[in-house]
Formats: structure tokens, C-alpha cells, sequence
């Protein structure tokens, strides 16, 4: 089916000299937020704006050829000099999707509509849970039939996200409906892990350890290890650095 992914990575301005103060530490934890080693899905930032609620991405890149400049200032935040660095552009062609591909792609546009359609029965959380059971069920599918497919990373990131109105107030207030996390589902756990080990060596594979570095730290380490000198690994290696420091610098002083 594809997906475009790229990593970027920028220099992460640590304070340097005495202990910095508590407004010295919330100013560099939001540079951090922005000037990380990451892992983005490229529709999510660039091509055509189209109705989200019939697709997986708020982008589309329709088959062409493209070519991506990166562009940074090095040093940022440091006590040292700016450094402009401007990257080799990246030159890539997007293809049409063959016929088995587009009729992959539109049963899974046609299960992000359904999760949105209000017009159908069942409410809110039964539309979405829905739309979540198809998912998973496909996503084992293929991971067992072709544990290759790039887009496989795609499905357990963005895919188990923000897609339909997942509850109505009513059903909130009642209690009538248990609020569905991904990030803490066993089920969601076990696949990522699986697509993990398959694609360590792609962006997809750190997409992943993105996905599960913040709830699940505590598994960083042995995936690192177990990722070995790889995209991934890396990535687990990063998230365990970066969960460190931010450790460090919200001790009392």
C-alpha cells in the first residue's frame, strides 16, 4: 500500500555551567519537543489537504517524482557560534499503486469512513470499536502474510489514533463504555513489538519505538539491546538518553 517516511535528526541543546533554574529547565524541555531525533510520516507535514475523515493521513502525495530539502541551525541554544546546515536534497519518485494495492487501500479508507459515519447505527464507541477490531485483524493478517509491508508501522502509529469520535458525551457520563488506550493494549503492544524486530532496520521500525517510548519505557532498554546497531535501535538508545536527562533535570536542586 506505501508510506513515505523520513528520520530527522537535530542537535539537542543540553544547559550547560551550574544547575539550571526551574524556568531554565521548562525552556529547554521545550526546545527539546522540537529539536529531537525523530521519525515522521511525510504526508503528515506536506502534499494535498484532503478530508481526514476518510483517510489515515491530512496529506496526500500524489504519484510524481519529489525532491525534499532539510535545512537547520546547528549549535541552537548553545553558547557557541549558529551553524546553517543544508542537506543534500533527497530526490524520490512516488508510484501509482498496482491494482491488488489500490484495492488494499480503499478497504482501509473504506473502514476509516465507516468509523466517522454518524449516520450509522450503534453509536460512537461501537463505530470505533469497529473500525479497531477490522484493524487489528488486518494488521495480524499481514504481518503474518507479508511481515515486510512498509505500511504495516504506519497501521500500529497513526492508524490506531484519533481515527472516528471513539465515544459520545452520553455514553462518557454513563459510564457505559471502558476508553480505549492503545498505547497501554497488550494486544497493541504485542503487534508493535513483532513489526519492531521486522523492520529495525527502516524508518517504520523507529516510527514504532517512538510510538511505545513514552508508556513504555521500562521496555527500552532490553529492545535496544535486542535492535542491536540499527534505525531502531538507535532510536530505543535516543529515547532512553533523552527519558534520562529529562530525569536529571527535574531533580530538586
Amino acid at each position: 500500500m506505501g508510506s513515505y517516511l523520513f528520520r530527522a535528526e537535530y542537535p539537542v541543546p543540553l544547559p550547560v555551567g551550574n544547575r539550571p533554574s526551574p524556568e531554565d529547565v521548562a525552556a529547554w524541555l521545550e526546545r527539546l519537543n522540537a529539536t529531537v531525533l525523530q521519525t515522521m510520516i511525510l504526508q503528515t507535514i506536506l502534499g494535498d489537504e484532503w478530508e481526514l475523515r476518510r483517510h489515515l493521513s491530512a496529506n496526500h502525495l500524489p504519484p510524481d517524482e519529489y525532491e525534499l530539502h532539510l535545512e537547520f541551525q546547528a549549535h541552537w541554544g548553545l553558547p557557541t557560534p549558529t551553524l546553517h546546515v543544508e542537506a543534500t536534497p533527497i530526490v524520490f519518485r512516488i508510484r501509482p499503486r498496482t491494482a491488488a494495492e489500490e484495492r488494499e487501500f480503499a478497504a482501509l479508507e473504506a473502514m476509516v469512513t465507516t468509523a466517522w459515519d454518524t449516520t450509522r447505527g450503534g453509536g460512537a464507541s461501537h463505530r470505533t470499536a469497529a473500525y479497531r477490531h477490522s484493524l487489528i485483524n488486518m494488521v495480524t493478517a499481514r504481518s503474518q502474510q507479508q511481515p515486510d509491508d512498509p505500511f504495516l508501522p504506519l497501521l500500529l502509529s497513526r492508524g490506531v489514533y484519533g481515527v472516528g469520535r471513539a465515544y459520545d458525551d452520553d455514553e462518557l457520563r454513563s459510564g457505559t463504555v471502558i476508553r480505549f488506550d492503545p498505547d497501554t493494549s497488550q494486544v497493541i503492544s504485542r503487534l508493535r513489538i513483532a513489526v519492531i524486530k521486522r523492520h529495525k532496520s527502516s524508518p517504520g521500525g523507529a516510527l514504532l519505538v517512538q510510538a511505545i517510548a513514552h508508556r513504555h519505557s521500562n521496555q527500552l532498554a532490553s529492545l535496544a539491546v535486542r535492535l542491536g546497531h540499527s534505525i531502531a535501535g538507535d532510536m530505543a538508545r535516543y529515547e532512553m538518553a533523552r527519558n534520562e536527562h529529562e530525569q536529571q533535570l527535574r531533580q530538586p536542586r
